[in-house]
């Protein structure tokens, strides 16, 4: 590599890793058009741009609502994208308030929902939000951010007072919701005053923008309704796009589909992770997950167009990126280095777990081993890994795919065998 690229690249990685950058000197018309440029919709653009003009004017910024219900205590990249943007709006001098749903998180958000979320208890919620905030809090720094708990709103309003706020609004916005038509029969009715619920927390609030995924518009055009039946000021709403999974089959990020990079997840299976991820991925993935420029991001394409950089050397500057945040750079250096000796020059990584068995393992030994070794959970996913060539024995300093499921053991009584990119099996056969 040419060594202004490797320069470019260390500067770069260092600019990426740092979460204090200072935009405020930006105009009001230059922090419109960073953020529209970042946005997939804004809900009344003219207005937000009037808004961002007039906070530069007086010198008074502009307040941010980002709202997070705690129902579950992991988190993943996908959850992080709206907290980028609103690191984005902090450096920028705006006021940033993280609101947890801790009363919201009892009816939790059935946007795309195929059926009702689990009830938590109290004592769940608080746990939930304590990890959120360990997870959250390495991507921006919580001690220039207002906490806030829509609880507190809750335990003012009475129901006369909630009464008098639904009678103002109608129900018609609801019900053209594609996600409550599909679920009619199981919807709840919690379910169904959720976005209410929502826009009440901007009643008390008030934010001059509100930040969330793209799968919250409706919730979002919901609440500036109801805040006019108030005789409020509208909120500026941005939605932010949805992260696509590492599979790169063009699916959300969700645990559900088993394509996601959680914030608890090793150093290891961070990098490890990324890297699996097709080349496709990478702007997308720059551009969600980091503050890189266009003319950053120009660059790296221009490179890797004229064949001056590899799109691999990318692939591991935001793995490193993505350990760093989530780990130390120290742990960025040791797992790339682990994973150039492990894959780009073909040897084995340290710690592999080791499984010893007894005698004759039947007529299919390479599926019961996969089902034995919790590589597979079951015979039948065990046989689609293998035919499909996921399956692979290291022999002579060198990986050999498996792909038939008759095939008999080696000769050799121990032997290492790896499933896909990532994981690793010492085996020992006891005759």
């Amino acid at each position: 590599m040419d060594s202004n690229i490797a320069e470019f690249l260390d500067q770069l990685e260092q600019r990426l890793t740092n979460l204090d950058v200072d935009l405020s000197t930006l105009s009001g018309d230059e922090q419109y058009e960073l953020i529209t440029r970042r946005a997939v919709h804004i809900i009344k653009p003219g207005l937000l741009r009037k808004r961002l003009k007039k906070s530069k004017e007086d010198n008074r910024p502009l307040s941010v609502k980002y709202g997070i219900d705690p129902t579950a205590k992991d988190l993943h990249l996908g959850h992080i994208v709206p907290i980028v943007f609103a690191r984005r709006l902090l450096q920028m001098g705006h006021k940033v308030t993280l609101l947890f749903g801790d009363f919201t998180a009892l009816v939790g958000d059935p946007t795309g929902r195929v059926k009702t979320r689990p009830i938590l208890s109290p004592e769940q919620i608080k746990k939930n939000v304590s990890e959120f905030k360990g997870q959250v809090g390495k991507f921006i720094d919580l001690s220039k951010v207002e906490i806030a708990f829509n609880s507190s709103f809750y335990e003012k309003l009475t129901i006369r007072e909630l009464m008098q706020l639904y009678r103002k609004n109608r129900i018609s916005p609801l019900l053209q919701r594609e996600d409550f038509r599909n679920r009619a029969e199981g919807l709840t009715i919690a379910e169904v005053l959720y976005p209410t619920l929502m826009a009440i927390d901007s009643v008390f609030m008030r934010p001059h923008i509100e930040l969330g995924g793209n799968d919250q518009f409706l919730n979002f055009e919901i609440t500036n309704e109801i805040m006019k039946s108030q005789g409020l000021p509208p909120e500026c709403a941005i939605t932010t796009d949805l992260l696509l999974g590492t599979s790169g089959d063009g699916t959300k990020m969700s645990k559900s589909k088993d394509n996601f990079i959680s914030l608890r997840d090793s150093a290891k299976n961070v990098f490890g992770k990324i890297m699996s991820i097709p080349d496709s991925l990478l702007e997308h993935y720059f551009f969600l997950l980091t503050d890189i420029t266009d003319e950053d991001w120009a660059k790296l394409t221009e490179w890797m167009s004229d064949g001056m950089l590899n799109p691999m050397d990318v692939k591991k500057l935001i793995a490193r990126i993505l350990v760093t945040l989530t780990h130390s750079s120290e742990s960025a250096k040791t797992e790339q280095a682990e994973f150039d000796k492990t894959f780009s020059r073909g040897k084995l990584p340290e710690d592999i777990p080791q499984f010893q068995f007894q005698g004759d393992l039947g007529d299919q030994p390479w599926v019961e081993l996969l089902v034995r070794t919790k590589m597979a959970r079951s015979k039948r996913e065990a046989r689609e890994h293998i035919t499909n060539g996921a399956l692979r024995i290291f022999h002579e300093g060198d990986w050999e795919k498996i792909t038939e499921i008759n095939r008999g053991l080696p000769k050799e009584s121990q032997f290492t065998i790896k499933l896909g990119k990532r994981q690793f099996v010492a085996i020992k056969i006891l005759k």
